[in-house]
């Protein structure tokens, strides 16, 4: 079942052509942040709660966040909502990208998280995973929609400006 949905993301991901992708699972949150580190040509960003390992920190998410990260020309932007989180020792993601300059995280303050209740993840603009409810796994996403991705990115960018950089831990 999950090599069919792998399947369908990559096929997605490949034509970029906006088409919705229905996802309520881990399982398929992961397959789609895999698929938005290999797919992605310049940045990719992540408002998350607590960055859950069950999907982030799976080994092919770890691997394509690495080989995503291996271009000097390439950024990833993660916000986590909690910074007890930052496990930077055992969360596999957090532990691959602490040496690397081309990755950032930022923890959103406490009086911004209660101004919104969703998550996402969104790849150069134009590609994203929406959680509506930051308490479900439940997202749509969709490779290719430039109007949902640029709006994603600029509510990333507002969030991001307004939250504070965290020192890494080794």
């Amino acid at each position: 079942m999950i090599d069919k949905y792998r399947e369908r993301v990559k096929n997605a991901a490949e034509a970029r052509k906006g088409e919705p992708l229905y996802n309520g699972s881990l399982d398929h949150a992961a397959v789609l942040a895999e698929a938005m580190f290999q797919h992605a040509q310049k940045e990719v960003c992540i408002l998350s709660g607590e960055l859950n390992a069950r999907v982030y920190g799976r080994a092919d998410v770890v691997e394509q966040a690495n080989l995503f990260l291996a271009d000097p020309d390439h950024t990833a932007k993660i916000l986590v909502e909690s910074e007890s989180a930052l496990d930077w020792e055992n969360h596999p993601l957090l532990k691959a990208i602490s040496d690397n300059g081309n990755a950032e995280v930022k923890v959103v303050p406490e009086n911004v998280r209660g101004l919104y209740n969703f998550h996402f993840i969104v790849m150069d603009s134009d590609s994203y995973r929406f959680e509506k409810d930051r308490g479900e796994p439940v997202a749509i996403a969709a490779f290719g929609d430039k109007k949902g991705g640029e709006n994603m990115r600029n509510i990333f960018s507002t969030l991001w400006n307004s939250s504070k950089s965290v020192a890494r831990n080794h």
